[in-house]
């Protein structure tokens, strides 16, 4: 936390415990040692188009993968009973890359 809100909450709840937000912390000190490095790898990847890219593999995967197939259907209730349970093993690269794509654009 800053100094100004450190001396305020000391000021206004003297004597009580002052916790701050975990989140908030880790991006804190994740902006004071990483904010160089991360634009750094911000600007290379713009230059390099990777967004427009992977957008682009993402729309050939969904086609790919056509979600209105049995297989989906079947890798999904495999992942959420825990057991597998799918007869066709073709699809599983596909919904990776594809479930890994997203995630770098999360």
């Amino acid at each position: 936390m800053g100094r100004g809100i450190v001396t305020a909450v000391a000021e206004v709840f003297p004597g009580v415990a002052d916790f701050i937000c975990h989140f908030h912390f880790l991006r804190d000190l994740g902006k004071d040692l990483l904010l160089d490095e991360y634009t750094a790898l911000q600007k290379r990847l713009r230059k390099l188009n990777v967004r427009s890219l992977l957008r682009q593999k993402a729309k050939y995967l969904e086609q790919k993968i056509n979600p209105t197939s049995q297989a989906l259907d079947e890798i999904k209730a495999s992942l959420e009973s825990g057991k597998w349970q799918a007869t066709s093993l073709e699809h599983i690269p596909l919904i990776t890359t594809y479930a890994l794509i997203h995630w770098v654009f999360d």
